[in-house]
């Protein structure tokens, strides 16, 4: 099992791999040292058991390892990432067979979370390190940039800097999944909900009508009239979509696509939130370059009074 603790946390004492035996017949497991702490997360650790005779067995153990990892650090106050925060560097077949050497027979890619391997031979595991990238801007670039902005906007209303402190999160943000739902959620954070037809809100209102004479309890009948109610305005995805389609009508988003790709990341962050499927980092990171490029758009047409 291979995972990093949260920014500014490690263990202390961990120089090199130590025995740990988990109290069952398992079999002892080895705690290692992978990467030291760094600005972006915490140092970096691998959990290797002993063999197993079959590949579900392996699996089982290292879930019951992984269960016990998460619950020793919710109970001890940290984090720890089990999944990639940002599309992971790549080794070609070439690179690990000359990292081996004599050493190894076989070099695998070196994986966040649970890994169930074959043994074959002398096995090591390789990654490439997190990529780092710092810039800088000239002073006299960063005030001609701020005389220069064309601002109209007097009073910043709440839409606006809550969008943009989502928008600007995302950008200190270097996990892809986090980054992804702060620009969704900039993005949404504009938009009201917008009401329905007269028809559709009058059939709502028979429903909630035939709820109430239905005979089910009063608790009941209260959440499901409330459910029953919200569906008189449109629904914060159909409502953002109709959003956008007039943001590029009026010439505010560059891309016609804009409200499709927006819809098409809204259903991946649904599924992230609700259902726990996560895409790969690098499409997470594809989406998240989308959505930034509309809320950049948005956000500098409200300051400049060009879009409300």
């Amino acid at each position: 099992i291979r995972w990093r603790f949260e920014h500014g946390h490690s263990i202390s004492g961990l120089k090199a791999p130590v025995t740990v035996s988990p109290g069952n017949a398992s079999g002892d497991f080895e705690l290692r040292p992978i990467e030291e702490a760094d600005q972006f997360a915490g140092q970096g650790i691998a959990l290797r058991s002993s063999e197993f005779a079959t590949a579900d067995g392996a699996r089982a153990e290292g879930e019951r390892a992984l269960l016990r990892l998460l619950h020793a650090s919710i109970e001890n106050g940290y984090g720890v990432s089990v999944k990639p925060r940002i599309p992971p560097g790549f080794i070609t077949e070439y690179g690990k067979k000359a990292l081996g050497g004599d050493r190894f027979d076989v070099i695998l890619d070196d994986e966040f979370g649970l890994c169930v391997y074959e043994e074959k031979g002398r096995t090591a595991f390789a990654n490439v390190g997190t990529p780092q990238l710092l810039t800088s801007q000239p002073i006299d670039r960063f005030i001609e940039s701020w005389q220069r902005a064309n601002v109209q906007v007097t009073t910043p209303s709440g839409r606006l800097l809550t969008s943009y402190d989502l928008y600007a999160n995302a950008r200190f943000e270097n996990s892809s999944r986090a980054r992804f739902l702060l620009l969704v959620m900039s993005i949404e954070s504009l938009v009201e909900q917008t009401p329905r037809t007269v028809a559709e809100q009058l059939a709502v209102d028979a429903a909630i009508s035939a709820v109430q004479a239905s005979g089910l309890s009063a608790d009941e009948v209260g959440a499901l009239t409330s459910g029953i109610a919200m569906l008189k305005n449109n629904s914060i995805a159909h409502s953002t979509k109709l959003y956008l389609t007039r943001a590029h009508e009026a010439g505010v988003l560059s891309v016609p696509e804009s409200s499709l790709q927006f819809a098409k990341a809204y259903n991946i962050r649904s599924k992230l939130v609700h259902r726990g499927i996560t895409p790969a980092p690098s499409d997470l990171a594809d989406r998240a370059a989308e959505l930034e490029r509309i809320a950049k758009e948005l956000l500098l047409a409200i300051i400049e009074a060009r879009w409300v």
